[in-house]
């Protein structure tokens, strides 16, 4: 009985020590691995969160080579070097990040982030589409149609272990004040979703995000091709100037 109480000790604190990575835009079939040392933090639980105490800023290029970890984690896709490089150069890129302080530590930990830029494209002519005759009606006689503005989420993800925290939430929103405030013509927020990342297709559609089309091959990871939904969301509100303010 001993021997066998003892091999269920070892098994439990092997899985202990492996980190959760669970991202579902990865397909089932590959495996996924670990490439940010913040998992290591939260097995030791040097890690406890007070949701109070994530603060929200402008990701730098001193923040690149942990988001890069992060994305390596997050998503079967590899983005080049120009993806990263436009982090802070330029105006109609949005990047921002969820930090928090661990107290014995000098810096603070990445435990999200989103990159969004600022477009000229047909999301909103296809949302408006989505919305009915009525709204179609009323846009028209505001002023004729040309291709909208909006604000497209290029990637977002949240560290494993403080997923259910609302921090990918308040990243687009961080992101969409960011984006009106520098371009006060945006008139949305569009993304894609391969298509069977089911939490995150659930997230979109709970938040009020229409599914525009679904459409075929748009991911290609290694070799196969994989589906995508397009999301899309009309502003609504006026800018919040105060985070606004915190992210200047």
């Amino acid at each position: 009985i001993n021997a066998e109480y003892m091999g269920m000790e070892s098994k439990r604190e092997s899985e202990e020590k492996m980190p959760l990575i669970k991202s579902e835009a990865w397909p089932k079939e590959e495996e996924q691995k670990v490439y940010s040392q913040v998992h290591e933090l939260f097995r030791k639980r040097e890690l406890e969160i007070n949701k109070a105490n994530i603060e929200y800023r402008l990701l730098e290029q001193g923040d690149v080579p942990e988001v890069r970890n992060l994305h390596l984690e997050w998503f079967p896709l590899r983005y080049e070097d120009d993806y990263y490089d436009s982090i802070g150069k330029y105006n109609h890129i949005v990047a921002i990040g969820a930090f928090y302080k661990v107290p014995h530590r000098k810096t603070k930990i990445l435990l999200g982030a989103v990159l969004a830029r600022v477009q000229i494209d047909d999301s909103v002519s296809d949302i408006i589409n989505k919305r009915g005759f009525c709204f179609k009606l009323k846009r028209w006689f505001n002023c004729w149609y040309t291709p909208g503005m909006i604000l497209y989420i290029m990637t977002i993800g949240v560290v494993d272990e403080v997923r259910r925290f609302g921090i990918g939430s308040e990243l687009i929103a961080q992101a969409i004040y960011l984006g009106r405030s520098r371009y006060p013509a945006c008139e949305g927020v569009a993304l894609h979703v391969i298509e069977h990342n089911k939490a995150a297709i659930g997230f979109y559609e709970k938040k009020g995000y229409t599914n525009l089309e679904r459409l075929e091959n748009f991911y290609t990871i290694k070799g196969k091709h994989y589906a995508a939904f397009h999301f899309g969301m009309l502003f609504s509100k006026e800018n919040d100037k105060e985070k606004i303010e915190q992210l200047s």
